[in-house]
């Protein structure tokens, strides 16, 4: 593995073995840094670096870290590969009526600052929720309330630079699948004078909802097809999964039509029962057609739901590899760019290497 793509799609597919000693050390160092066994920090490389989200697997990953100084650790496997994190900020611990800001908001690499709408989703009602689902578990899962968001977005655009916002919510059993939630929450964003670029993320709703979260200020939206297989989708997502492909399809039109290109995304997860590589490529050509970014990851590596991960497990890593690889062609041949995003997971990085195939190969022309 010679190219940050590559040992990133490594650590996505395999994890990373953090002995206990720098564990501690990170979770004082830096928000969150570890969350539930997940990293999110950066992968470097030499002068390069790109955020990072993978999971602390110490069993069985061949990946381990050293410490090789202050807040950087090299990778056994190639020292020339390191991770690290961003320091706690200064806010990290100021009240925001009654409650420190980092349970108000999600704070996580490149800028980006993440905050729910509503944690309710009714999918949980009757345990038929989106598998890989954990929003009820998230450290500003409390219910921080609306009011108190507003006020944490200003606090943090008064105190930190570069920031960017993610506004997602749980699914709500109306018309409008929960983006009243955001859009109230959008309200509140322009009553406390908050000037940040924000992701909006919603399963597919009515166009008049696409254009007043446009009209309030999001910069960019977020629909998440999850799995390409409508198999997989039922299985691993009981009631979301009844969403039909063409319902996203439409919708994703409707979203470019708003947004415009570079600012439609959509989660792509791969796991071991995606087995149809061909159908798998043709579902997202036709995606990209649309001129929406499919973003591709493994299914959440939450290791804390180990009951999911023991029945489908992590897609192999050649697979995802030759994935992105594809992904990237598309991209550059329908001049689509996904460092050109305003806010959101995809500006943040983490989640996905896409935009790391997209610059190696945009750098070196081998597409």
């Amino acid at each position: 593995m010679s190219t940050i793509a590559e040992m990133k799609v490594a650590l996505q597919t395999r994890g990373v073995n953090v002995p206990a000693s720098i564990l501690a050390e990170i979770k004082e160092m830096s928000p969150p840094g570890i969350n539930g066994g997940i990293i999110f920090g950066y992968l470097g490389h030499n002068e390069q670096k790109t955020a990072l989200y993978t999971a602390v697997k110490n069993e069985d990953s061949a990946l381990k870290v050293t410490r090789r100084s202050y807040n950087r650790y090299s990778l056994d496997i190639d020292p020339n590969f390191y991770i690290s994190f961003d320091i706690r900020p200064d806010i990290h611990e100021t009240d925001i009526d009654g409650m420190p800001f980092h349970r108000v908001a999600g704070i996580y690499p490149n800028g980006h600052l993440d905050f729910a709408a509503t944690h309710y989703c009714y999918y949980f009602d009757d345990g038929n929720q989106c598998k890989f689902c954990t929003i009820g578990e998230w450290s500003n899962a409390s219910g921080p309330g609306r009011n108190r968001i507003a006020k944490a977005a200003k606090l943090a655009s008064d105190n930190l630079n570069n920031l960017h916002i993610s506004i997602t919510t749980g699914t709500l059993p109306t018309i409008d699948r929960g983006a009243s939630a955001i859009i109230s929450l959008a309200n509140k964003f322009l009553q406390h004078e908050v000037r940040l670029p924000y992701s909006v993320e919603t399963e597919p709703v009515p166009p008049s909802y696409v254009d007043e979260m446009h009209a309030l200020g999001a910069t960019t939206i977020c629909s998440n097809v999850e799995f390409l297989d409508e198999q997989v989708r039922r299985m691993i997502m009981p009631l979301k999964g009844e969403i039909e492909f063409e319902q996203y399809v439409k919708h994703w039109q409707k979203c470019v039509d708003t947004f415009g290109v570079n600012q439609v995304f959509t989660n792509v997860l791969i796991s071991p029962l995606d087995v149809n590589f061909k159908e798998n490529v043709v579902a997202l050509d036709r995606i990209t057609d649309l001129g929406v970014i499919p973003s591709l990851a493994p299914m959440r590596m939450e290791w804390t739901n180990p009951d999911v991960m023991k029945d489908v497990g992590l897609p192999e890593y050649q697979y995802l590899y030759d994935l992105h690889v594809e992904v990237t062609e598309m991209l550059l041949k329908k001049g689509l760019n996904p460092n050109l995003v305003n806010a959101g997971c995809h500006r943040n990085g983490c989640y996905s290497a896409l935009r790391d195939f997209y610059n190696e190969a945009k750098d070196s022309n081998i597409l």
